[in-house]
C-alpha cells in the first residue's frame, strides 16, 4: 500500500487514537489539527507520534476552515477525517474545498444539528418522532396550553451530544425545567450551539443503531448494536452489544430507512451511526444520525465479534481506496459502563475482572479522589468493561456477572470548611494567597469540575468558563502584532491565553507583586517568553503612555477599584477606536437590597458612556450565570480546604453569595475608545 498523509481533525480519543496507530501501522504520515487547550491533554506518545500538528481556534468557523485547507495544502494532505461530532461539518466543507472524497458540505449541519436534521428527514419521508421546536418557554406554554405535547416526551438540545440535556418527561410540571435543562450544555472548543430546544414523541420499543460506511454514495451495513438504555428520567446509554440479530423482514426495513437517512444528511463518503427504534410491530422509527462512526466502544466490539477494522476501513474511504468490510469471524461482543451511584468523590472500584481473552478490556477513566457525577449524560461514565466470545447468550450472561462483582465507593464529601475566614482585598493579602495558589489548588479543582472544557492551563481566579473566554477573544478582535493590556490580571492565565490565540502582545497590571511574579514565569508555558511583561501598579495609575495599548480586559477586577479613576485610566492607554472588553455583573433588578452594595446600581453601560467609551455593547448570557452559580456550589462540596486560601476564600464568599447570587446577571461588554 502506498503511504499517505492523513490529517486528523482531533487526535485525542479512543476512536481517534486508534486511527492514528492504524495509519502510522500501515506507514502513513499522521498529522492533526484540534485547540491548543486540547493539544496541552495529548500524551507525550501521541505527540511524539504525529508528523505535525495546527493549532486553531476552532469556535471560529470560518477562519479555522481557511487555516484548516491552507494547512492541508501546504502538508499535501491525501485524507482528512474526523470521529469527533463537533467537526463533522468542518471536514465536509475541508474536503470539499481539497477536492478530497467526502460529505456534501450544504448538508453535513443536518448530521450535527438535530432541528435541521428533523427537516431534513421528514423531507426524505424517513420515519421519525413527531417533533417539535421550541425556542422560548413562551411557546412552550402555549403548547401545553394548547395539548400539542402529548406525555411522555423526550427533551433534547438541538446541538449536543452524548446524551447530554436529555430528559424523558412523563408529568406536565416537570417539562419547564426539562426546558432549560436542554439549553445548558457546552458544545466542545467554545463552538456556539444553536439553543433550540426539540421536544419528541416518545417511541416506545427496542434501540438499536446502525453501524454504516458510504463510499461514493454506496451504503454497506457493518452490523446492528443492541443498546442498553436507562430507564428513568435520563436516558444514558448502560452498554451495547452486537451484533444484534433482527429478523430479516425487520433488518430490510431498518436498513432501508437507515439509507435515507443517510442520502438525506449528505452522507456520501464517510461512516454514518443512525439511532433507531424498532417497536413490536417491527415498525423503525429513525431517533437520529451522525456522520460518523458510533462511539461508546462500538469501533472496538466490531474488532472483536466481527474480525473487521474499522479504522483501516475509515482511513481507506477517506482516502478514496476501497475498504475491506465483510467479517472475517462471527462472535459477538458487548461492552458495559461504570457510573457513580451518586456524586461525590470517587474512593474505590472493587471486583474489577482481570484482563483475559473473553475479557479484553477493563479501563478506569477516573482516577481515585478525583470527583464525580451522578449518571445523567454519556460523559458520566467512570470507566467500562468488554467481554466477547463465541455465543451471544454467554457473553450476556458472563457480562452481567463480572458487573454484578464490582462495587463503586464514592464519598459524598459534605462540605466541613469554615465560613469565618477572612477573605483578602488588600495587595499584601492577595500576596499570601496567591503564594498559596502557585501550581493549581482547589480553585483550579472547582474549575475542572465545573467546566472541563476551560483550557488546562488558564487556572483562572474568576468566575471564567470556556465560553466566556472565547467570547472575549470574538470582541476584542485583535490582530496579529497588537498590544492587548490585561487589567488585573492575576496569574496572568487568561490573558496570555487570549494574547497567545491572537498572536499579539501582552502587558498584564496586578497590584499584587507575587502575582505579577507568578504570570511572568507562566509566560513561557504560554509560548509568550519575550512577548509578554507584568507590572505591580494600581488600576488607578497603571503608569503606560498615553494611547500607548491597541486593547485591554479586565475579567472581575473593575468592580474593586473605583469604577470612574479605573475607567478613566483605561480610557487613556488605549488607542482611538481601542476596545476594551470587561467582565462583571449587573442586578436583575436595580436597587435590589437583597444584593450588596456594589452591584445594587451596577450599570457599566452607563459608567463607560461616561468614561468616554463609544459604542458599547453589554451581553448577558444565562450559560455565564449558571457558571457563577456552579462555582459557588461546587467549592462548597469539596470540604475543609486545609491551608488553601484561595479555596477557603471562594467557599466563605459562596456561602457568604450564594443566597443571593441568583439575582445577578453575569454580563460581558464591549467598548470602543473614541
Amino acid at each position: 500500500m502506498t503511504s499517505a498523509r492523513i490529517l486528523l481533525l482531533e487526535a485525542a480519543g479512543p476512536e481517534a487514537g486508534a486511527i492514528a496507530a492504524t495509519a502510522i501501522g500501515l506507514g502513513h504520515q499522521v498529522y492533526a489539527l484540534t485547540q491548543d487547550d486540547y493539544y496541552a491533554t495529548y500524551s507525550a506518545d501521541l505527540r511524539n507520534a504525529l508528523s505535525g500538528c495546527l493549532l486553531t481556534d476552532l469556535s471560529r468557523p470560518a477562519s479555522s476552515l481557511d487555516e484548516l485547507v491552507a494547512y492541508a495544502r501546504k502538508i499535501r494532505a491525501d485524507a482528512v477525517l474526523t470521529t469527533n461530532e463537533y467537526l463533522t461539518p468542518l471536514l465536509a466543507r475541508a474536503c470539499a474545498a481539497l477536492g478530497l472524497p467526502g460529505n456534501d458540505p450544504d448538508l453535513a449541519p443536518a448530521a450535527r444539528n438535530k432541528a435541521t436534521m428533523h427537516q431534513a428527514l421528514t423531507r426524505h419521508g424517513v420515519p421519525t418522532p413527531r417533533t417539535e421546536m421550541v425556542a422560548s418557554e413562551a411557546q412552550l406554554r402555549h403548547l401545553c396550553a394548547t395539548g400539542q405535547i402529548a406525555f411522555p416526551c423526550v427533551v433534547k438540545p438541538a446541538e449536543a451530544a452524548g446524551s447530554a440535556g436529555v430528559t424523558v418527561v412523563r408529568d406536565p410540571s416537570a417539562i419547564a425545567a426539562a426546558w432549560r435543562t436542554a439549553r445548558t450544555p457546552r458544545g466542545m472548543y467554545g463552538i456556539s450551539l444553536d439553543t433550540q430546544v426539540l421536544i419528541q414523541e416518545h417511541v416506545d420499543g427496542a434501540e438499536y443503531s446502525v453501524e454504516s460506511i458510504t463510499q461514493q454514495g454506496h451504503t454497506r451495513h457493518l452490523c446492528t448494536t443492541r443498546k442498553q438504555v436507562a430507564s428513568g428520567q435520563h436516558p444514558i446509554e448502560l452498554g451495547h452489544s452486537l451484533p444484534a440479530t433482527l429478523p430479516p423482514g425487520i433488518e430490510h426495513t431498518v436498513h432501508r430507512a437507515v439509507e435515507r437517512a443517510i442520502t438525506a444528511v449528505g452522507i456520501r463518503n464517510g461512516p454514518s451511526h443512525t439511532e433507531v427504534m424498532v417497536g413490536e410491530d417491527g415498525r423503525c422509527t429513525v431517533i437520529e444520525i451522525s456522520a460518523r462512526l458510533g462511539a461508546g466502544q462500538i469501533g472496538f466490539l466490531i474488532q472483536h465479534a466481527l474480525g473487521i477494522n474499522p479504522w483501516s476501513a475509515l482511513l481507506n474511504t477517506a482516502l478514496g481506496r476501497p475498504a475491506t468490510l465483510d467479517a472475517t469471524q462471527s462472535h459477538y461482543a458487548t461492552v458495559r459502563f461504570l457510573t457513580s451511584p451518586h456524586a461525590g468523590r470517587l474512593r474505590a472500584v472493587h471486583g474489577l475482572p482481570q484482563r483475559s481473552p473473553e475479557v479484553p478490556d477493563v479501563r478506569i477513566r477516573t482516577a481515585i479522589g478525583d470527583r464525580v457525577r451522578k449518571a445523567q449524560d454519556n460523559r458520566s461514565r467512570i470507566g467500562h468493561l468488554i467481554v466477547t466470545g463465541p455465543n451471544a447468550e454467554h457473553v450476556e450472561r458472563h457480562a452481567d456477572q463480572l458487573m454484578a462483582d464490582v462495587r463503586i465507593e464514592v464519598d459524598p464529601k459534605p462540605n466541613t470548611a469554615s465560613t469565618t475566614r477572612h477573605v483578602p482585598i488588600s495587595a499584601p493579602e492577595f500576596d499570601a494567597l496567591y503564594s498559596s495558589q502557585t501550581g493549581g489548588g482547589g480553585v483550579a479543582t472547582v474549575m475542572r469540575i465545573v467546566d472541563p472544557l476551560l483550557p488546562i492551563r488558564v487556572e483562572p481566579f474568576s468566575f471564567l468558563s470556556a465560553d466566556l473566554l472565547h467570547h472575549l477573544s470574538n470582541e476584542l478582535a485583535l490582530q496579529r502584532g497588537q498590544l492587548l493590556t490585561d487589567l488585573g490580571c492575576g496569574r496572568g492565565g487568561p490573558g496570555l491565553w487570549l494574547a497567545h490565540l491572537a498572536r499579539v502582545r501582552l502587558i498584564g497590571v496586578d497590584f499584587s507583586a507575587v502575582a505579577a511574579a507568578e504570570a511572568d514565569r507562566r509566560a513561557a508555558a504560554f509560548g509568550m517568553d519575550g512577548t509578554a511583561r507584568f507590572i505591580v501598579a494600581d488600576l488607578t495609575a497603571i503608569g503606560l503612555a498615553d494611547r500607548s495599548a491597541d486593547a485591554a480586559v479586565s475579567i472581575d477586577a473593575f468592580q474593586y477599584a473605583a469604577p470612574a479613576a479605573v475607567l478613566g485610566e483605561t480610557r487613556r492607554i488605549l488607542r482611538p477606536g481601542g476596545r476594551l472588553v470587561l467582565t462583571g455583573w449587573h442586578p436583575r433588578k436595580p436597587g435590589d437590597r437583597r444584593l450588596p452594595q456594589r452591584h445594587r446600581t451596577t450599570d457599566w453601560p452607563k459608567l463607560l458612556r461616561r468614561a468616554g467609551f463609544t459604542p458599547i455593547r453589554c451581553v448577558a448570557n444565562p450559560d455565564w450565570t449558571a457558571t457563577y452559580l456552579a462555582i459557588y456550589q461546587v467549592a462548597l462540596t469539596l470540604g475543609d480546604p486545609g491551608d488553601d486560601l484561595g479555596l477557603a476564600g471562594l467557599q466563605q464568599e459562596a456561602a457568604r453569595r450564594l443566597p443571593t447570587a441568583h439575582l445577578l446577571h453575569r454580563v460581558a461588554v464591549t467598548a470602543v475608545a473614541s
